[in-house]
C-alpha cells in the first residue's frame, strides 16, 4: 500500500509540472544577474530575487541547482554560463550566506 501512495504522489506532482511546462509557452528562460539579485524571465513571466534567497547551490557536472527550500529549486545547466557567470553566481551566493556543496 505504501508503495502504491509513493507512485500516486510521484504521478501527480510530474503530471502538474509538465501541465506548467506546456502552459509557459516556450520552455526557455533567461537569467540576468547583478551584485544585488538575479532575475528569471520566461514565457511565464519574471521573478527578480535577492541573492540571499538562495540557501544552496548545489554544483553538477551539467547543471547547477539553485536551493531556495528543501522542495524549491531552479536549474542552471552549465554549458550556457559564462565562466564570469559562474564567478558572479558563486561570488555572491557565499558573500549572501549560502552554502556551495
Amino acid at each position: 500500500m505504501g508503495l502504491l501512495l509513493c507512485a500516486t504522489i510521484y504521478v501527480v506532482h510530474y503530471r502538474n509540472a509538465i501541465a506548467k511546462l506546456r502552459s509557459m509557452g516556450s520552455p526557455s528562460a533567461t537569467m540576468r544577474a547583478d551584485t544585488d539579485a538575479f532575475t528569471f524571465v520566461s514565457g511565464a513571466g519574471a521573478a527578480t530575487l535577492p541573492w540571499s534567497s538562495v540557501k544552496e547551490l548545489w554544483q553538477f557536472e551539467r547543471v547547477w541547482l539553485l536551493m531556495f527550500s528543501p522542495a524549491q529549486f531552479s536549474t542552471l545547466p552549465v554549458a550556457d554560463l559564462s565562466p564570469e557567470m559562474q564567478a558572479l553566481v558563486t561570488d555572491r551566493i557565499q558573500a549572501s550566506g549560502g552554502r556551495i556543496r
